[in-house]
């Protein structure tokens, strides 16, 4: 290997000192040397060839051991990765010179492109316009990242280059075992049976095992070795998720409780984790897992807890759900030095509408940071598309390096780049949509469009946003058309779901033609072109679960063949009584004409875990028969059809109508009549709807209907 002149480096080091900015790397070309060991020489060969495929001019770009004496007016870059470094990385700068430190391969690899794209934006023969744009300076500085373990878990990151060049971590990549997944790669056998009062329980593993701790041992090393070189990898070592916990003789001496295997899950960690020193050991808050140990945990064993109780989208302030956190979080961060978060960013019932969420996550990552959290994995819409997740998964790989980094620099800077001659109208929308989520309410984790309408969407600047868009697509080309294809696709998504909610008013979706409701001829125009762009552009999915978007349009194209009459109940006849706190919704869901579809409980049902209550004035329906209620049959969001329903007049109970549970597969929806025989149509009518009490059984309805 070659070795450079050590009065070189002397001098190199020599001259470090000033603190020039990005833009004093314009320079007539670059030399590249490293430090003479193995890593550096490998980086720094790397940085010179990446560099060279940028540039059209070969000889702009040189190697240290290919001239010794720089040309006049070249810049100095010296490479090299030191696992001593007490920062994750470290810039220091010289007259013309620069010098990069790593603390590891994967840090490098994120600096390097860091610079590649500064050298860019300084230099025009070295081509940038495919890579994220930089956010760090090239100042002296010497830091590190505010969080070590960083995963934005869009689709952009589950690509294993780009994660690389973003310097975020991936599921697929750094995980040996993700989850409750431990018995997946283990045979489970008596040998390692939880038992509960001496009982087998086939459904949960037992940590005392010599067995598990054997098995799991040998899986390891047959796939993933003893993480020596810095190639160590993660685990996720959980418990079924299930209420049981082991209380066999040997987890009971450890000190597991009824229902709480802490004690024995952690002795386990402690057991494996020693096997392994190269690898890092995890289990999640969670399920049986609930008591921190009494000792510190070993350096390579952490823990994962959930954040979903936490409000979304706006900062912490004095939430008291983020209190009860915190309480939750501190007894761990005092026993381990890696504790990670499980976090969310999306809305997982509608992945195209375009979702502000930035601002929000900002905030609450600076609390994280200060609690002594390390590692964040953000779960998202993972291998599926959502709506500027490109966008997302730059700006939030940022922020998991640098909290305090701008948002609107990041957004503004990525959408020059990446969409140049849309950005100025897509920055408009999506600023004022971030500001105005984060000083209100945020966002739903499963929000339907008629919440995602009244919280964040801001329908009018919506509609700007989409028209000068689709005005502006022709005049596109290369990547950005790319992009904002697939965009448009999603916003074409929302503008028919926002016609959906208008459902039969002059803007709304849905006509009265022939005495029955029918989509109208230009909205089943739209989801058709919807429809092909989604097949053409592989995008499968608009939402997590049961989201295939071809059931979707299937509804749409479908909908005018049901032969739905109009409904001769109105609002005004219907006092919504129980539940009493979003009564204005139940009134619009169940009374404004349109049914919901078979396969999204968020479209056009309303639903509830309580009881329902309604009273009707008949007015003009006198001679009315009975009234038509559709139920929803979901088996997996638990709701069927009710226990019974009511009728009552005048304080007396007329009549009650008693139903068992129906499988979901034999009725996907059920349609229940009503009938008012015994009822005096000229006095008000109670109804009283008793969801079903088994599992927890919920009630979604989506019109009251009294039909000719």
């Amino acid at each position: 290997m070659f070795r450079f002149n050590i009065i070189l480096i002397s001098l190199f080091l020599g001259m470090l000192g000033c603190q020039p900015s990005y833009s004093q790397l314009r320079a007539k070309g670059f030399l590249i040397s490293d430090d003479g060991t193995t890593e550096g020489e490998r980086w720094a060969s790397y940085l010179f060839t990446h560099l060279q495929k940028r540039s059209e001019d070969k000889k702009v770009i040189l190697r240290m051991r290919q001239e010794e004496n720089p040309p006049q007016g070249y810049f100095h870059l010296h490479i090299q990765v030191n696992p001593e470094l007490p920062f994750d990385y470290e810039i220091k700068n010289g007259k013309a010179a620069l010098n990069l430190s790593a603390k590891d391969n994967r840090t490098m690899l994120w600096l390097i492109y860091q610079l590649i794209d500064r050298i860019g934006e300084a230099n025009d023969y070295i081509q940038n316009e495919d890579l994220p744009p930089a956010y760090i300076d090239f100042k002296d500085q010497a830091r590190n990242f505010d969080f070590s373990y960083r995963e934005p878990h869009y689709q952009p990151n589950t690509d294993s280059d780009y994660a690389g060049i973003l310097g975020t971590n991936q599921l697929d990549a750094d995980w040996g075992i993700w989850g409750h997944n431990l018995s997946k790669v283990v045979e489970k056998r008596d040998a390692n049976h939880a038992k509960v009062d001496g009982k087998p329980m086939p459904e949960q593993l037992c940590f005392s095992s010599p067995d598990l701790l054997e098995q799991t041992k040998a899986y390891i090393v047959e796939n993933y070795g003893d993480g020596e070189h810095g190639h160590g990898n993660h685990f996720m070592l959980a418990p079924e998720d299930n209420a049981i916990a082991c209380s066999c003789e040997a987890c009971t001496a450890a000190g597991n409780k009824v229902g709480d295997a802490s004690a024995a899950v952690f002795a386990f960690l402690e057991k494996i984790s020693a096997l392994f020193p190269n690898h890092q050991f995890f289990t999640t808050v969670y399920g049986t897992v609930k008591s921190s140990p009494k000792g510190n945990l070993p350096s390579n064993v952490g823990v994962l807890l959930s954040t979903i109780d936490l409000p979304k989208g706006v900062s912490f302030k004095d939430a008291k759900e983020f209190n009860a956190f915190k309480k939750k979080v501190n007894p761990w961060t005092l026993k381990s030095s890696k504790v990670y978060l499980w976090d969310y960013s999306m809305n997982f019932d509608d992945y195209l509408t375009v979702q502000p969420s930035l601002l929000g996550m900002q905030a609450q990552w600076k609390d994280f940071k200060a609690m002594g959290i390390k590692g964040i994995f953000l779960n998202a819409s993972g291998y599926d598309y959502s709506s500027l997740d490109d966008l997302k998964t730059y700006v939030a790989a940022a922020l998991m390096n640098n909290v305090d980094l701008s948002i609107e620099q990041l957004l503004r800077a990525y959408l020059h780049r990446f969409y140049p001659k849309s950005a100025s109208i897509l920055a408009s929308y999506l600023i004022a949509q971030e500001k105005q989520t984060f000083q209100g309410k945020g966002y739903g984790m499963y929000a339907g469009f008629a919440d995602i309408q009244k919280t964040y969407l801001l329908e009018d600047r919506f509609l700007i946003c989409y028209k000068e868009l689709e005005k502006l697509l022709p005049q596109v080309t290369g990547l950005e058309r790319k992009k904002l294809q697939k965009l448009l696709l999603g916003m074409g998504f929302s503008k028919l779901q926002l016609a959906y909610q208008e459902g039969l008013e002059s803007d709304g979706a849905f006509e009265i033609k022939n005495d029955q409701v029918r989509a109208k001829a230009d909205i089943l125009t739209l989801e058709e072109v919807l429809r092909a762009g989604f097949s053409a552009n592989g995008i499968k999915m608009y939402k997590e679960a049961d989201g295939d978007i071809s059931d979707y349009f299937t509804a749409w194209e479908s909908y005018s063949g049901l032969g739905q009459q109009r409904n001769r109940l109105t609002a005004s006849q219907v006092k919504w009584i129980q539940p009493g706190d979003n009564h204005k919704e139940a009134l619009h869901t169940c009374l404004n004409g349109i049914l919901g579809f078979p396969k999204d409980y968020q479209q056009g049902w309303f639903t509830t875990n309580e009881d329902i209550a309604f009273e009707v004035n008949f007015n003009d329906l006198q001679g009315t028969k009975g009234m038509f209620i559709r139920f929803l049959v979901n088996e997996k969001h638990r709701f069927n059809v009710p226990r019974a329903i009511e009728i009552h007049q005048s304080g007396k109970l007329i009549n009650k109508l008693k139903f068992g549970l129906i499988k979901e597969e034999e009725f996907p929806l059920k349609e229940i009549v009503i009938p008012f025989q015994g009822v005096d149509l000229s006095k008000p009518v109670l109804v009283r709807i008793q969801k079903a009490s088994e599992e927890k059984k919920r009630l979604a309805i989506d019109e009251l209907q009294i039909l000719d």
